[in-house]
């Protein structure tokens, strides 16, 4: 008896797991540090490949979405399954003083590193009246 009670919370357990891993979208957790020229801003995305990510700008919004396909295995053969299967996505605004053409990524061990330039300042000048 105790066998059947096990074998059917297995299969509750299960159905429950596979519930709540439909369309999961995780929001990576965030660290900015300003430098004299720039930010520096580090993402974790466990799991993620670098083709599996898609980093996009448009106007003043960066937006950063990966995706984690898990270890190939099929979860209706899974017993127990705590890996994290599903997508990340983050966007952010980007302050009217960062040069949209000097930003840099890089992935490597789950970590996605941005690099993001300053604008340079804009300096007063004296227009002439024709």
């Amino acid at each position: 008896m105790e066998q059947i009670m096990s074998k059917t919370q297995k299969v509750e357990e299960k159905k429950q797991a596979s519930q709540n891993k439909v369309a999961q979208i995780f929001q990576p957790n965030l660290d900015i540090v300003e430098h004299e020229n720039g930010f520096h801003l580090y993402m974790d995305m466990p799991g993620v490949s670098k083709e599996d990510l898609s980093i996009k700008l448009e106007k003043d919004s960066l937006s950063i979405e990966g995706k984690v396909k898990g270890n190939g295995e099929s979860s209706s053969d899974s017993i127990y399954q705590e890996y994290k299967v599903g997508n990340y996505a983050r966007t952010l605004k980007l302050s009217p003083d960062i040069d949209h053409n000097e930003i840099n990524a890089n992935l490597e061990d789950g970590i996605l590193t941005l690099s993001l330039l300053k604008a340079p300042e804009t300096k007063a000048r004296q227009i002439s009246v024709n």
